[in-house]
């Protein structure tokens, strides 16, 4: 797959889109000020409806930091020093794939279709964190993962077979491991916080929050994709392209191409993101497609509030949690 086109992370989003801002989301957000997707003036960020059941970056971070420092003490108290880097960005993904055909024609002359630098900032992160879990020897790692309810082999992280370790050092694993214990505090009270038939992991309660919002902003995705008016403009759109000398059937074509994997961004590379971002204006992809998205979050909004309500009330209670564990943590420093 082209690293273009890679998620980062799989379990949720947080909130720096940039879309055409005349309009405002459901939750009460103002969609700003700014120009039109059709005048020369860059779009403004603003939140679709479904932002507002996200952490935010504060929140995020927070969360991050909880989960380092008790999973860290964690493995401490097994005698086991793990220089997990500190986070510089959240454990959960930015939201800058929320629209991940979007260009401005400002990133396009500067990186092509290169990865923000919010994105190359957590693609460095998850090198950094690959790194050290490779210093951790197989026994320590199975500390970390845990063994299963049932006595089977955990697999570790990367796919890695571990061996199960139930004593390191004369004192007991957790059958959850380090991470199981850490991820138990921050998802105390969390109403999402529940533990699937033969998992004995506790759950994430914040990423299957998470994760069920992805569903539901993918939903809404598709409710626009499959809209005639959005085939007709892809067609406009591709109609301009072609005519400025880069031929694509579809965005994700171009942004996709083989050409741009594993490489700076080159003149051609700039050439093309630069046309590609020059025809989604003259087209008014912002403005249409953000129009189509926010009335198919609304609707989503109406129809899930329950379970909208229950994401809330998670990524709240896992909020609070980690900023206790952070306060108990400066209050024994």
């Amino acid at each position: 797959m082209n690293p273009h086109l890679t998620r980062i992370g799989a379990v949720g989003m947080l909130c720096l889109t940039l879309v055409s801002c005349a309009v405002r989301s459901s939750a009460g957000q103002s969609a700003g000020s700014g120009g039109s997707a059709n005048s020369a003036t860059e779009p403004a960020p603003y939140r679709l409806p479904l932002d507002a059941y996200v952490p935010s970056a504060e929140g995020a971070m927070t969360i991050a930091r909880a989960r380092r420092h008790l999973i860290q003490g964690c493995l401490r108290g097994f005698g086991i020093t793990w220089p997990l880097p500190a986070p510089t960005t959240p454990d959960l993904p930015l939201q800058t794939d929320r629209w991940p055909l979007y260009v401005s024609a400002k990133d396009a002359a500067a990186r092509g279709f290169d990865p923000s630098p919010a994105q190359a900032s957590q693609l460095q992160a998850i090198k950094a964190n690959d790194a050290a879990w490779n210093l951790l020897s197989p026994e320590q790692k199975a500390v970390y993962v845990g063994w299963d309810a049932q006595g089977r082999d955990r697999t570790g992280a990367r796919g890695q077979q571990l061996p199960e370790i139930r004593e390191y050092h004369r004192k007991q694993v957790p059958g959850t491991g380090c991470v199981g214990a850490a991820q138990a505090v921050l998802n105390a009270g969390a109403p999402a916080a529940t533990t699937s038939a033969g998992d004995a992991l506790p759950r994430d309660a914040l990423g299957s929050a998470m994760m069920r919002l992805g569903q539901l902003q993918n939903q809404a995705d598709r409710t626009v994709e499959v809209n005639p008016n959005y085939t007709a403009l892809v067609g406009t759109w591709t109609t301009c392209m072609a005519a400025n000398g880069h031929p694509y059937a579809t965005l994700e074509n171009a942004r996709g191409d083989d050409r741009w994997a594993f490489h700076r961004a080159g003149p051609q590379e700039i050439a093309a993101a630069t046309t590609y971002a020059h025809c989604l204006t003259s087209v008014g992809y912002l403005d249409d497609v953000g129009q189509w998205r926010i009335e198919a979050e609304q609707a989503l909004i109406r129809q899930e509030a329950a379970q909208l309500m229950t994401i809330r009330d998670t990524v709240r209670a896992t909020v609070a949690n980690a900023r206790a564990v952070l306060g108990a943590s400066a209050g024994n420093g």
